[in-house]
């Protein structure tokens, strides 16, 4: 076992790699009541208000989300940064499991500077989350807390025979980290408990840790009951407190009916399969593969070091002893291919990066690139580790092995364990209906979690100084894309420079600081409403995919997803679903916020249902302009 090796927070290197932080910890903090995206991040505060607690508009997270916004007084900015606190805390969580493992499977303890570096690393990776910058909580944001959470668990099983709080611990991880990734998205859950299933079951019939077999198997049995029962609590507090299984499942069956509706291109039962394929292969080839090519450098580097040793093996003694008093290190070389590969693919990805919608697919490549670089650094590690067994009497004192004695090192857990966290963090965006790639940023801090655990049983002391290599540039990956995108080009909404007029989004909450163009469209639908004797509560039938519509009235949406996005292939299909599953009688009172202009094609059948005609069982009231895209959008309220 490593010795146990303390580090200061008030050391040089803690003090550096936290500072690096803070233009990240600016970009999500600072003003955090500032700018409101009126299409997507108004969805994620509509599913988190009180009315709309036993509705799924796409997933449960909203059932979770609302308490939090509840805690916090129903102020978003602070929502936000709750938000931002309890990433942070999972990051950390991670951070800990990452290091305790690495520590074992290199058989020797971390230097204080490394401890004191990789904290503050995979909290930069996990606030890449916000690169996209929508800082109000999503079923994104579960999925990326959930499986941090659950990786670290993992990790905590898969370390070795530790038994007793230990494995205790790491069955309440995987269990908290596995429900709170399917309250945001059930199919990445649905991923991840498959990779974490598989990679606990290779654990289970393999001796990783040399004579530890049976108390491996009683640590193992330990956590899994533990994470039973930790999850049998969970879902019970679910049952009780939130909604019964009928009424969930109910509800997973009309989310699921309704994403067969809009897009069965991805989400009819049969489509799910294939498109996951074609997402991860989208992940893992299609958008790195100008980098490709690096992952070779590793190969190369154990060629190098093989033919040396055959040279050195050969040639007369005359000739090869000039070698002999430095012989060639493949730890280091297999660390100075993986920094290579990972360092040209950061600089050239961050030389050019735009920030915003338009940087989303190009920023991922560093991390995938690392990832799979690391998994072939462990492989050939792993081989070398057995090539070398028994290690010659000449390179290794028996009677007084060093830390990094080949006993001492556990490449075969390390490589399993890396493995299993690059699946981890390629699940983050299953499931999803749009390029995986701009997706995938809640996955980052596993990401470089799988690749800090593939380079932690390097031999020749390598490991350390990867590691390193592999922290300081998580750390400029992260204050780059997400200050960047801040000032740049935060998603759908104007530059923070401009969100500067105060206006309350649910009427009755603390105000939030939007851009003069989003205030008039407030101002402008609220007057609509009044005029029109609009009254709180009203349900409201949203057709623009601008449901900050539906808050600023204080109206009421359908119980599943909104009724149409202009973007899915089944617009009219989502509406008339949408609202099949309402009652009529209800429903038939709506409002309707129509694009002005809209083929009345698309409307009528969603007003059918409810027993109407559009246009005329409706009345226009008036039209506003909509922020960020310049929609014209009428208001219609129902005749008689």
């Amino acid at each position: 076992m490593p010795r146990s090796i303390p580090v200061s927070v008030r050391s040089p290197v803690a003090i550096v790699a936290w500072a690096a932080n803070l233009p990240i910890l600016h970009a999500v903090l600072a003003t955090p009541s500032r700018g409101l995206d009126a299409m997507d991040e108004s969805h994620y505060l509509m599913a988190a208000q009180p009315w709309a607690s036993d509705k799924a508009f796409n997933g449960m997270f909203g059932w979770y989300s609302g308490p939090l916004l509840r805690a916090v007084g129903e102020d978003l900015g602070r929502l936000r940064v709750l938000a931002a606190v309890l990433l942070v805390v999972a990051a950390l969580v991670l951070a800990r499991a990452v290091r305790g493992f690495a520590e074992r499977a290199g058989g020797v303890a971390w230097p204080p500077a490394l401890r004191a570096l990789v904290p503050p690393a995979v909290v930069a990776a996990a606030l890449c989350y916000y690169t996209v910058f929508v800082r109000t909580p999503s079923y994104n944001w579960f999925a990326a807390v959930g499986l941090m959470l659950l990786a670290a668990g993992l990790l905590e099983v898969l370390r070795g025979p530790e038994t007793g709080r230990a494995a205790v611990l790491a069955g309440v991880l995987v269990a908290s980290g596995a429900f709170v990734t399917a309250v945001g998205k059930a199919t990445t859950a649905l991923a991840a408990a498959l990779v974490v299933a598989l990679a606990i079951a290779v654990r289970a019939v393999t001796v990783l840790w040399p004579g530890a077999a049976r108390t491996g198997r009683r640590a193992l049995g330990q956590a899994a009951l533990a994470a039973m029962a930790a999850g049998l609590v969970l879902a019970g507090l679910h049952l009780t407190a939130v909604h019964s299984l009928s009424f969930t499942v109910a509800t997973y069956q009309r989310v699921s009916g309704m994403l067969s509706v809009v897009d069965p291109g991805h989400y009819a039962p049969g489509t799910l399969g294939p498109a996951a394929r074609a997402g991860l292969r989208n992940l893992a080839i299609d958008r790195p593969r100008p980098f490709l090519g690096l992952l070779a450098l590793p190969a190369v580097a154990v060629i190098v070091v093989l033919l040396w040793r055959w040279l050195a093996g050969r040639l007369p003694r005359a000739v090869a002893a000039p070698g002999r008093g430095a012989p060639i290190r493949p730890g280091w070389w297999l660390a100075a291919a993986h920094a290579l590969a990972w360092w040209v693919t950061l600089a050239v990805v961050l030389w050019d990066y735009p920030g915003g919608v338009p940087g989303l697919g190009m920023s991922i490549p560093p991390l995938i690139v690392a990832g799979e670089a690391a998994l072939l650094v462990a492989a050939l590690a792993l081989a070398l580790h057995l090539l070398d067994r028994p290690r010659p009497p000449s390179t290794v004192d028996d009677r007084h092995p060093g830390p990094d004695a080949a006993r001492d090192r556990h490449p075969a857990s390390a490589l399993l364990a890396a493995v299993a966290l690059f699946a981890l963090g390629l699940a983050y965006p299953v499931g999803t209906n749009v390029e995986y790639a701009t997706q995938l940023h809640g996955g980052f801090p596993v990401l470089l979690a799988a690749a800090v655990i593939g380079l932690s049983a390097l031999p020749d002391g390598a490991a350390p100084a990867a590691v390193a290599s592999l922290g300081v540039g998580a750390l400029v990956l992260g204050a780059v894309l997400v200050p960047t995108t801040r000032l740049v080009a935060p998603y759908r909404i104007a530059p923070m420079a401009e969100q500067t007029v105060p206006r309350q989004i649910v009427p009755g909450t603390p105000e939030v600081l939007v851009d003069p163009t989003t205030a008039a469209w407030i101002d402008d639908l609220r007057a609509l409403g009044v005029r029109g004797g609009f009254a709180p509560g009203t349900p409201l039938l949203d057709l623009t995919w601008h449901p900050a519509s539906v808050l600023i009235l204080d109206g009421r949406a359908p119980s599943v997803l909104l009724p149409a996005f202009p973007g899915w292939p089944n617009v009219a299909g989502s509406a008339q679903f949408a609202l099949r599953q309402e009652e009529e009688s209800v429903w038939s009172a709506a409002w309707v916020l129509v694009p002005f202009g809209q083929d009345d094609a698309l409307t009528a059948p969603a007003t059918a249902v409810v027993g109407r005609e559009f246009p005329t069982g409706y009345e226009l009231v008036g039209t506003v302009t909509a922020p960020y895209d310049r929609q014209v959008q009428g208001l219609w309220r129902p005749r008689g």
